[in-house]
């Protein structure tokens, strides 16, 4: 099976060093890296297209959406990672809003970031623990559109998954934890995305984050 292919944008040169070296192996291997975002689609034209996109974001007064924007109107298919040293609410959700796929901070492990280009690559979008623990507390700005609370409870094993969910555990994960198969837990997903209408496991963890679920009814 071929490697994952994956571009590096912006960020400091020592930065990208450190990236390559995090993202050598398992599967994955860096095939190009460049300092401007706006020089991307020249440098990559005639060249074999990469899986993903990795930007980091440089600085402080740099605004990531600009830049998630821009890559996505020259490379629509190619999914796009930001990588920030901060988190700043504002910028999470217009990066969200131009369709980034993944939003994490440049201090995650190397497990957890191997972890989430793998989830994106299945087409999840992926995004800081940082943020769910701000959204919880009621500290993130509300930006996002979001399904309405519940005419009607959930089952209290649909509860269970939904708590699974907001710890962002895999199917695999929630069926050995909830001693049920990853069938079982795959028709409860699917009843649970339709009760409160949103298309994926991403989008129903933001939806219990703003609807205040609380994940109680989880399997401790």
């Amino acid at each position: 099976m071929d490697a994952v292919r994956i571009y590096l944008v912006g960020g400091s040169k020592l930065f990208r060093h450190g990236l390559r070296s995090y993202l050598g192996g398992d599967g994955l291997s860096v095939v190009g890296e460049i300092d401007d975002y706006l020089d991307l689609a020249a440098a990559l034209d005639g060249k074999e297209a990469p899986d993903l996109i990795l930007y980091a974001k440089p600085g402080s007064d740099v605004d990531p959406a600009e830049a998630v924007e821009a890559i996505r109107d020259d490379l629509p298919d190619i999914p796009v990672l930001v990588m920030a040293e901060t988190l700043i609410a504002a910028e999470f959700n217009a990066c969200l809003n131009v369709g980034v796929s993944g939003y994490l901070l440049s201090d995650i492990s190397r497990e957890a970031l191997l972890h989430s280009i793998r989830l994106i690559l299945l087409g999840e979008k992926v995004f800081a623990t940082e943020l769910a623990k701000v959204w919880l507390s009621g500290g993130l700005e509300k930006r996002l559109h979001c399904a309405k609370k519940l005419d009607h409870s959930l089952t209290a094993r649909e509860s269970e998954i939904l708590g699974c969910l907001l710890e962002g555990e895999s199917n695999k994960s929630i069926a050995r934890r909830l001693e049920i198969t990853e069938s079982t837990v795959k028709i409860h997903m699917k009843s649970l995305l339709r009760k409160i209408n949103v298309q994926n496991r991403t989008q129903a963890a933001i939806w219990a984050m703003e609807s205040g679920f609380s994940g109680a009814g989880a399997a401790g």
